[in-house]
């Protein structure tokens, strides 16, 4: 078990953890610190997954800004944020 700011971890029968903090004041380069562990996955099959999660991420912060727009059409301009699609919704 770890404490990771305010809150207790049991990391013991994880396949994979991912703890993101801030980096320490005064840090250069990277905003972030990575701490990760587990069992049982390889270092491809975390980012397998990561990647996933990632995407699933993604289309929820969409689907936020665009009302779950992009869940209907697919594709919206990333620029505008609008539909460019010609399908009724």
């Amino acid at each position: 078990m770890s404490f990771a700011g305010g809150a207790f971890i049991d990391g013991r029968d994880a396949l994979f953890f991912l703890i993101v903090r801030p980096a320490s004041a005064g840090t250069t380069g990277s905003k972030v610190v990575l701490e990760h562990g587990g069992s049982g996955l390889t270092m491809a099959q975390a980012a397998h997954i990561l990647r996933q999660v990632a995407d699933r991420l993604d289309a929820q912060a969409a689907a936020e800004v665009l009302g779950a727009h992009d869940a209907l059409c697919g594709f919206t301009n990333g620029i505008t944020n609008r539909c460019t699609c010609t399908a009724p919704h």
